[in-house]
């Protein structure tokens, strides 16, 4: 018999084993990999499950972005959430708040903060990750890159609302709450100023003292990335002056105004209109309660304030280019003043007085941000079957500025002679003469074209050729139509409102100026504005001072205010008259009875 080997079979053995051991490690670590693999397959399951619970219960139509952000129940503008499903807004997201109490007992879930654009989903106060909500928060708070601004006059297509109605961004109405057409039509003028529009789009996106918007040749503002190494501290407050601010740190009213333009300009708003009510709460605000959205007030007036306004919260100083507003706007124009005993002697009653240069007479250079102009006095008796509107043309009221014209006050003659034009003119014609018994409107048409006006004609040459530093832009002596502010109604004294009388103003003058003829005593001198009479000072005051003067112009509320301004980017005029917006030819404009109107200068 042959015997066994016991060592080679208890070696076999040992290697089966060892084979059974390694399969059975494996087979371990396999299924530790697979249930690792699971796991993290059904978190990231559990985690987009959390993401879109929820979803279909958000509720587009009625969110509503336009208004003041205070909560509902307690007034607070701190921490404030908007239920996505209602549109209300409440406070806090914690236990016991009105948005923790707002879910439970109406089962809203989905929230976003107002402030950071973070989305809970309340009570289990958790953060929802998901793009879906990305059209929300470009309706709160809409931002533009440089590309999309400098696009803006050059291709503007239509747009859709949330209903499928068609809009034209930038040309949408403004919600008329009660008496507020005044506010609008100055807000829709300013945010169809290309330098002004374009900085108010871009101002999000300047967050230092030195990232600050500058404006190249073609007057397109673009973010300075190449700033300099000029620094600035914030803890002296004359470094800044004429330094834009970071927009965190810039006033609350330029933020509500840029955030006010950039939803005008939006091309995915949820609907066509926007609504002005937080701009106009801080107007409010800031003017002492001079112009407000219940009693209608003069567009000419609240222009000059909101202007000087800008400038001042822009760190705007007495330079020709320390703001925004400056350098579209502000000119300058030589004065000449004397006596009227002075004056030449009448030849009869009607002809006007005329300098008589042999005497003493003194000469004033100043800026200004308006010219304003004159029309011919209404006819104290007129004839029945005349029906017969009276018209005249827009170079007869600009010869006023020619230099020789005069205009007489009550004891000087005056004569004005304009040395610089800006790139945007104002020209404010006065239609509203205040009487001692009502308002009375001059309804003298103003016949002007579109385009090709000369402005440049009433220049002194003397003084504006032959500087060098001018660039031949400037050097334009044509002006273009760029927005047409018209006023629509009758002045009736039943329609005056008895309220209205003693609203205080936020600037003082005096009970003979007209109105746009303001004469600020507090504050800083900023601006100067061309009226009747004299150059009158129109600055902005100080955001604490105070005022009770009554003399603003309060107008009937018969009357309405409506704008007529260009889409650059298809040569076509619109008429808004706050939320209707209809399309015009431009040869009906100077058919309607115009008051304001801004002028922009052609580049050669």
């Amino acid at each position: 018999m042959e015997k066994r080997n016991y060592t080679d079979i208890s070696d076999q053995k040992n290697e089966t084993k060892k084979t059974k051991l390694q399969s059975a490690e494996s087979e371990s670590e396999i299924d530790e990999s697979s249930i690792d693999g699971i796991e993290k397959l059904e978190s990231k399951t559990l985690d987009s499950e959390l993401n879109s619970m929820y979803l279909d219960t958000v509720n587009r139509n009625v969110l509503d972005f336009d208004f003041e952000k205070i909560c509902s129940v307690t007034l607070s503008n701190n921490n404030v959430y908007a239920c996505l499903v209602c549109g209300q807004y409440y406070q806090g997201k914690g236990k016991k708040t009105q948005a923790y109490y707002h879910s439970i007992n109406d089962d809203h879930k989905v929230f976003i903060n107002l402030n950071s654009l973070k989305v809970y989903i309340l009570p289990e106060n958790y953060e929802v990750l998901n793009s879906s909500f990305n059209d929300i928060k470009a309706i709160i708070d809409p931002r533009y890159t440089l590309k999309q601004v400098i696009n803006l006059d050059k291709y503007n297509p239509m747009a859709f609302d949330i209903n499928h109605n068609k809009y034209k961004p930038g040309f949408v109405g403004l919600n008329n709450i009660k008496a507020n057409d005044y506010i609008n039509v100055i807000i829709q003028a300013l945010a169809h100023i290309p330098m002004i529009r374009d900085m108010f789009l871009l101002l999000p996106n300047n967050d230092g003292p030195n990232s600050f918007l500058k404006s190249n040749r073609n007057n397109t503002l673009q973010i300075d990335s190449n700033p300099g190494t000029k620094k600035t501290s914030k803890n002296n407050p004359k470094s800044m002056k004429g330094v834009v601010p970071p927009f965190e740190e810039c006033s609350e009213l330029i933020k509500r105004l840029s955030l006010l333009i950039r939803k005008i300009w939006h091309p995915h708003a949820f609907k066509s209109h926007v609504s002005p009510h937080e701009v106009i709460q801080e107007i409010t605000n800031r003017s002492n309660r001079a112009f407000r959205l219940d009693a209608q007030g003069d567009a000419f007036e609240f222009l000059t304030w909101f202007l000087n306004t800008i400038h001042f919260d822009l760190n705007g100083t007495k330079k020709d280019d320390s703001s925004i507003i400056y350098k579209a706007f502000r000119g300058y124009i030589s004065t000449t003043t004397q006596r009227s005993k002075d004056a030449k002697t009448r030849r009869s009653k009607d002809d006007p007085l005329e300098m008589n240069y042999e005497n003493d007479s003194e000469t004033k250079t100043g800026p200004f941000l308006a010219l304003s102009l004159d029309l011919p006095p209404i006819p104290l008796f007129r004839k029945e079957e005349d029906t017969v509107i009276p018209q005249i043309p827009l170079v007869s009221l600009l010869k006023k500025y020619n230099g020789t014209t005069t205009t007489e006050t009550k004891d000087e003659v005056k004569t004005f002679r304009i040395k610089s034009l800006p790139k945007y003119i104002i020209v404010h014609i006065k239609r509203f003469v205040k009487n001692n018994f009502m308002l009375e409107k001059n309804t003298t048409i103003v016949n002007f074209p579109i385009s090709n006006v000369a402005f440049g004609d009433l220049l002194s040459m003397d003084s504006f050729y032959q500087n060098e530093n001018i660039s031949n832009a400037d050097k334009s002596r044509l002006y273009d139509l760029a927005v047409n502010i018209s006023y629509k109604g009758n002045t009736n004294l039943q329609d005056q409102n008895e309220n209205a009388a003693m609203l205080p103003s936020a600037i003082k003058s005096s009970s003979s100026q007209l109105p746009g003829e303001l004469n600020i005593q507090d504050g800083p001198s900023l601006a100067k504005v061309s009226g009747t009479g004299s150059l009158v000072s129109s600055t902005v005051a100080p955001k604490d001072s105070k005022s009770n003067t009554p003399t603003t112009t309060v107008l009937p509320l018969s009357g309405q205010y409506l704008i007529h301004t260009k889409d650059r980017a298809t040569d076509q005029w619109f008429c808004i008259s706050d939320l209707v917006v209809e399309q015009i030819m431009p040869q009906m404009i100077f058919l309607t009875e115009s008051c304001i109107q801004i002028w922009e200068r052609q580049e050669l």
